[in-house]
């Protein structure tokens, strides 16, 4: 879903690095894999997670859906639009969603 053009722009959140890997894609903010578990481990990092997501560099955020509020929970409600979700197989349960930069 992801046009070639706007790869660059794009970022996995709460989610293994093998994703870039699989996608062959770089993500474009430093803070790049399972962000909400290295905050709870150093609390000061949500402060420079926080800074680059709300700059909105990313176009593309992928999110693994865990059931949990995201660290950037107000960041996607403010700014981004869910443009897929994917469901586990044969459940309603959400296990991925994409969000796209509101324009």
């Amino acid at each position: 879903m992801i046009p070639e053009s706007e790869r660059d722009s794009f970022i996995a959140y709460n989610t293994n690095n093998g994703i870039y890997l699989q996608m062959d894609i770089k993500p474009c903010y430093p803070y790049f894999t399972m962000q909400d578990w290295a905050i709870s481990c150093n609390n000061s990092l949500g402060t420079l997670v926080t800074e680059a997501y709300s700059s909105c560099k990313a176009k593309w955020i992928l999110v693994e859906d865990n059931g949990t509020e995201l660290w950037i929970d107000d960041i996607l409600k403010e700014h981004y639009s869910i443009a897929y979700e994917e469901n586990k197989p044969f459940s309603s349960t959400v296990v991925y969603k994409l969000y796209k930069l509101n324009n």
